[in-house]
């Protein structure tokens, strides 16, 4: 009987523990979830600085679980500024040592890493390209994650961190461009990134709702701006049936941010996801199967559901008009300028300051963009000098966007920029030339900086020749030159007009005028540098064997010479030439043999016999006599084909190009030799082999499309958009280099992080609603299944305020927001069709409300014949019932296990008597 008793007691104590569980235990939660996350953490991060990448920069930070408390829609001044910081530390960080690169590339990730478990993010991790080789199409990416509570209910934060800086050849991929409405390069790596995230999921075994926090500079930047719009744009179902995201739990910023895709592209293709690659370069994919999207539809960039995509760009940073806008490309979500709230510019530069003292100095002494000068070239002076004739304002976003429209100039679609043939297994075609150039600056940046390229003067002669082919193709596609020679004149004497204020007829000018005309120059100018510069080159030209000869025959024109000592040769020459012009020195003893400066100029063409007899002969007229009175055309096409013929030390003809182009080509194949030698050689002893091959590489795929490479290099440099025009080619090229200091700079990510720390007026106030709230568009609406629109209403609430206070009831249960997208207009209201099959054939009321009132709609559902549902279970589907439901039912629970307790505490008394 003991024993029965005590047995009594046992699962009486068993039973009141589990109902005082299920009183208190769930009561708790839901108390604890009546309130949003309201974490808050401050530190310090380390970055590696833009200007100095072996200097690590600390800066402090503030996470804010509140910033993702709230609809991604609404943008969050905490968020931007911690966004912009988080692709700062997503930098490469280098481990570098005196006369070696890279000792450790394990400590790439050390930055982001730190950063992410700073801010209590769990089980972050990187996928291999972060500390291992980078391909041209991958992309290192780090991942973390953590829980918050918002709105009652529990989510995932899972943080995805694109790399935004050190990509080494990474950033060749910004240039392969396609032939499709998706960037191929960027989507390329964005799937590497997908199939990490996925993995990343499976193996923390991650569930239930999602945030996405993602973020990026530059080439991250347009990474994680396509990151954003997959999972905002249904690209969930990847990932599998366990979790789940809206729209409004997206929060993505991207800084400095290439295009990435266009409208109305096929979310067929857009949304599927690449399988790991099997080539022998990409071994540290994350391996995946291929996924296809197969529901249909096209991409609206614009569109409501990307709202939470946020771009700050810079009119003054040319990567952001990349791909070109000519070609159709733009951003999901919203561009906004990088100052888009920023007080004023010096708030810019004080937080600039304090950020990174190295970039703020830099950013001082490279030129304000905000002050930006239109320049031009002073040919006396040789140098830059302001324009004082600015007779079209411009400012460097403008310039820069021009420059850009040389690159359309070539290629007016990314198919045709895309196209490509095979020359000896390599891909000969404008986007291989980009990518190419872009990969060998990757590879050898720090190389460059420390010094050890050779002499860039080499690149004098092949651009010399580039421009005479430029102005070739593009005189004759205007119409305006008949033959190569001809263009080449026009191109030569428009260049003369601009910069010496002469007027030259390239119909009527004869050869003998257009000396004239270079000794007038010479003349009124023979205290210029430019003066001094030519006489000097012609000095350094001269055969050593003819120098004496020389010398001795141009005394005569120095007053300074006498019998025994000639003048030094440079004086000499310099008064021939000018009295090529005005006649010998009445000082000189020049006066006694030329009477005039037409006899001067007849000694000038016979002593060209001695550099050229082909060019000599340009000179003499019908009668043999060295009168030079021919076509000024004449003496450029016997120039053309001079430089168009190699010969040998035997003078003998080795080869004849057919055109400049092709002379210009073999001259920077030649350049590239001499400027690439240095890089080379210590590529290995500094970073490695394996480096060195990559290197040589993308120098030999840029050799192989060295055409291409000049055409964009040329109609980057020399297009305008009125024709070929010398005078503002020269404003252009002279504006580009004289503020080049401001255009790498304004690409900084530390300029942008300046910038939203500036930003101190974020406005998430709206405008108290007057009146009561209607149903403009959807009330009385019999919906039917058999339509392929959804199921929607407007109503003439504040947009704002809806996304931050606003529900949704069906028949008084509320409907999570899971089920519908908000758009702005005044507020619309779209349901999905996974929900609004849940709903009974019959009546509904539909309820919207917020803290100023509400507003009651009726509509029905009729031939329904997606699902079976009885009239009682008219929202099944949702996710989120109201708390108060929640506290209720919580409530009942509560009151029958007091019972039970009372209960069974009678039945243990009666058992004691």
């Amino acid at each position: 009987m003991k024993l029965l008793r005590m047995n009594i007691k046992i699962v009486a104590i068993l039973i009141v523990f589990i109902l005082l569980t299920n009183i208190f235990i769930p009561t708790i939660k839901v108390f604890a979830e009546s309130d949003n996350s309201s974490n808050i953490i401050k530190g310090t991060y380390s970055f590696t600085s833009n200007e100095l990448d072996n200097i690590q920069v600390e800066d402090t930070f503030e996470y804010r679980d509140d910033c993702f408390t709230r609809s991604s829609f609404l943008g969050c001044e905490h968020l931007e500024i911690l966004s912009a910081q988080l692709a700062e530390a997503s930098a490469s960080r280098y481990g570098i040592e005196k006369d070696h690169y890279e000792v450790n590339p394990e400590n790439n990730s050390y930055n982001i890493v730190n950063f992410l478990n700073s801010m209590e993010f769990e089980d972050v991790s990187t996928n291999k390209y972060y500390t291992l080789e980078k391909q041209i199409n991958s992309g290192g990416v780090a991942v973390g994650h953590k829980t918050i509570i918002a709105d009652n209910k529990e989510y995932t934060l899972l943080v995805i961190a694109p790399r935004s800086a050190g990509y080494k050849q990474e950033w060749a991929g910004n240039f392969i461009v396609g032939d499709g409405d998706i960037h191929e390069g960027f989507k390329a790596a964005r799937d590497e990134m997908l199939r990490y995230v996925k993995q990343y999921i499976n193996e923390n075994k991650i569930s239930g709702a999602l945030k996405i926090w993602t973020a990026g500079h530059s080439r991250g930047s347009a990474l994680a701006n396509l990151i954003g719009g997959f999972f905002a744009g249904g690209g969930i179902e990847y990932f599998g049936n366990d979790v789940s995201i809206t729209p409004e739990d997206v929060y993505c910023y991207t800084f400095a941010t290439p295009r990435t895709i266009k409208d109305g592209a096929s979310k067929n293709i857009v949304l599927s996801v690449e399988g790991s690659r099997n080539q022998e370069e990409y071994v540290n994919d994350t391996p995946a199967e291929e996924y296809k999207y197969t529901k249909g539809g096209t991409i609206n960039t614009k569109a409501n559901e990307y709202t939470g995509i946020r771009n700050m760009l810079s009119s003054d940073d040319i990567f952001t008009k990349l791909p070109l806008e000519d070609w159709g490309f733009i951003h999901y979500g919203n561009d906004l300028p990088a100052n888009h709230n920023v007080v004023t510019q010096e708030a810019m530069l004080e937080e600039l300051e304090i950020i990174s003292p190295y970039t703020y100095n830099k950013y001082l002494n490279s030129g304000d963009p905000t002050t930006f000068e239109r320049k031009t070239f002073d040919l006396s002076a040789l140098s830059i000098v302001k324009d004082n004739n600015n007779y079209s304002a411009m400012d460097i976003g403008s310039l820069l966007k021009e420059r850009i429209d040389g690159l359309a100039h070539v290629a007016p679609t990314n198919e045709e920029y895309s196209e490509f043939e095979i020359e000896d297994g390599t891909k000969i075609g404008y986007q291989y030339a980009l990518s190419s150039t872009a990969g060998i600056y990757g590879l050898a940046e720090r190389l460059f900086d420390d010094g050890f390229l050779n002499d860039f003067s080499v690149i004098i002669q092949p651009l010399i020749y580039s421009y005479m082919e430029y102005a070739s193709v593009e005189l004759q596609k205007e119409g305006r030159a008949n033959s190569e020679t001809e263009a080449v004149s026009i191109a030569l004497l428009e260049l003369l007009e601009y910069l010496t204020g002469e007027e030259l007829d390239v119909n009527e000018l004869t050869i003998d005028q257009f000396v004239t005309f270079l000794a007038k120059y010479i003349y009124e100018n023979e205290d210029k540098p430019v003066v001094e510069k030519i006489v000097s080159l012609i000095t350094n030209i001269i055969p050593e064997d003819y120098i004496y000869f020389l010398n001795i025959a141009f005394s005569q024109f120095s007053k300074n010479s006498t019998n025994d000592t000639p003048a030094p040769l440079n004086e000499c020459i310099l008064e021939f030439l000018k009295a090529c012009y005005n006649g010998p020195d009445p000082d000189s003893a020049a006066v006694q043999n030329f009477e005039s400066a037409k006899d001067v100029r007849t000694i000038l063409y016979g002593l060209t016999m001695f550099i050229s007899p082909e060019i000599s002969e340009v000179f003499k007229d019908d009668e043999g006599e060295y009168t030079a009175s021919g076509p000024f055309t004449n003496f450029v096409e016997t120039i053309l084909n001079t430089i168009k013929t190699e010969k040998d030390e035997n003078n003998e003809v080795v080869k004849v190009y057919n055109t400049i182009g092709e002379l210009a080509d073999t001259k920077w194949l030649i350049a590239l030799d001499t400027i690439f030698s240095g890089p080379i050689e210590v590529s290995k002893q500094r970073i490695g082999d394996s480096y060195q091959q990559m290197l040589l590489y993308h120098i030999n795929n840029m050799k192989k499309n060295i055409s291409k490479f000049r055409e964009l290099l040329m109609s980057s440099l020399l297009y305008t958009k009125d024709g070929f025009n010398a005078e503002m080619q020269v404003k252009n090229i002279a504006t580009f280099a004289g503020n080049i200091g401001i255009i790498p700079i304004a690409h900084y990510n530390e300029v942008y992080l300046a910038y939203a720390k500036a930003a101190k007026n974020y406005d998430y106030g709206y405008e108290k609603h007057v009146g009561n709230y209607e149903c403009l568009e959807g009330e009385g609406q019999d919906f039917n299944f058999t339509n392929d629109n959804n199921l929607t209403f407007t109503f003439n609430i504040n947009y704002v305020q809806f996304l931050k206070e606003g529900k949704i009831f069906i028949d008084n249960i509320e409907v999570s927001r899971d089920n519908y997208i908000i758009s702005e207009g005044s507020t619309i209201i779209k349901f999905n069709d996974e929900f609004t099959n849940t709903l009974s054939v019959g009546s509904h009321t539909l309820t919207a409300s917020t803290e100023d009132g509400s507003v009651d709609v009726e509509f029905s559902i009729s031939d329904n014949d997606n699902v079976e549902v009885s009239e009682n279970s008219n929202n099944t589907n949702s996710k989120n019932i109201n708390t108060g439901d929640g506290i209720t039912t919580y409530f009942y629970v509560a009151i029958i296990s007091i019972l039970g307790i009372i209960i069974i505490a009678i039945y243990i008394k009666k058992s004691r008597i």
